[in-house]
């Protein structure tokens, strides 16, 4: 596909975007939209190269007794020695957004047109990127659409966390819940100080910070002290309670994850282009493949079923 020409407003938002190229627009993106991806601001990017994405994944084995990992002073190699590595995999799926404007404007000279094709092009790159994010809190696991014979959805973070998830059937949130959690991932070797949640569930724990006295950080500047609940202080240190609006139809969970070992797979990077074929400079393809992988499922921990 050629690319798209870029004006001056597009170069202010896209800097790297050239007449001739197509470069990514992803880290510009991410720029515009941090607060509304909290996971995708998290999380590093690696290329792959195919529609499905394998890799390898294991954890930490328990340590063992003093007895039983005392060794010789001199021994052999031990070739009987097995591998724990465990073989995942995931699907790269393609989002796409087509930018226009409406013919109907471009017949009202009262309306500028580049200028609307501008807007439309912001929006959507957005709009793009949050359909990136939600694909990480959407799909339980990779499925078929009704007319495709390939899986084209990625699986989501609620499939890959399936084994370390734990039903509490209705019962009510409290501090050792929060610990419960984290302690999972602290168990597989992960770092478990950043917990997500929804809005509805964001207002539990700060009731219980505020009545069982939690620690909580205090960020303060020359204008203003903030005493918003956005960090608070657990076994395993300063943990980071993260709002995300991709969980807001899902009020009675909690999810703890180290992003440190999730990446977000790469094989077709962000582009914006013209249409194969087409003059007109009010038509534009946001274009991208990706897929999400999960170095170590055993440092993903969620609680689901909560009273809400």
């Amino acid at each position: 596909m050629a690319a798209l020409t870029p004006n001056s407003n597009l170069s202010t938002l896209f800097p790297n975007l050239a007449v001739g190229t197509e470069p990514s627009i992803l880290e510009n993106i991410l720029l515009v939209g941090a607060k509304d991806t909290p996971m995708l601001r998290e999380i590093k990017r690696v290329p792959v190269s195919n529609v499905k994405s394998v890799w390898l994944h294991d954890a930490l084995r328990a340590p063992r007794s003093a007895s039983a990992s005392a060794s010789k002073y001199v021994q052999d190699f031990a070739a009987s020695t097995s591998n724990t590595s465990v073989e995942n995999e995931n699907v790269v799926q393609i989002f796409r957004d087509d930018v226009s404007v409406a013919k109907i404007f471009q017949n009202i000279s009262s309306i500028d047109k580049q200028a609307e094709f501008e807007r439309q092009l912001s929006k959507r790159s957005i709009e793009h990127l949050l359909d990136i994010e939600n694909s990480f809190w959407g799909a339980q696991s990779p499925f078929l659409s009704s007319n495709d014979t390939e899986k084209n959805v990625v699986g989501g973070v609620w499939h890959f966390a399936a084994n370390q998830t734990t039903d509490y059937a209705g019962k009510v949130l409290t501090f050792d819940d929060i610990l419960d959690i984290q302690q999972k991932v602290y168990d597989a070797g992960g770092d478990p100080r950043k917990i997500f949640v929804g809005a509805a569930m964001k207002r539990k724990i700060n009731t219980i910070v505020e009545s069982k006295k939690v620690s909580r950080y205090v960020q303060s500047d020359s204008r203003k002290v903030d005493f918003l609940i956005s960090t608070i202080e657990t076994d395993f240190g300063a943990t980071d309670i993260v709002l995300t609006r991709f969980m807001k139809d899902m009020p009675d969970r909690i999810l703890c994850c180290d992003p440190e070992s999730i990446e977000l797979g790469i094989l077709q990077d962000t582009t914006i282009s013209k249409p194969e074929g087409d003059n007109l400079a009010d038509n534009a393809i946001i274009y991208s493949g990706m897929t999400y992988h999960f170095r170590n499922t055993f440092a993903l921990s969620a609680g689901v079923g909560f009273a809400v």
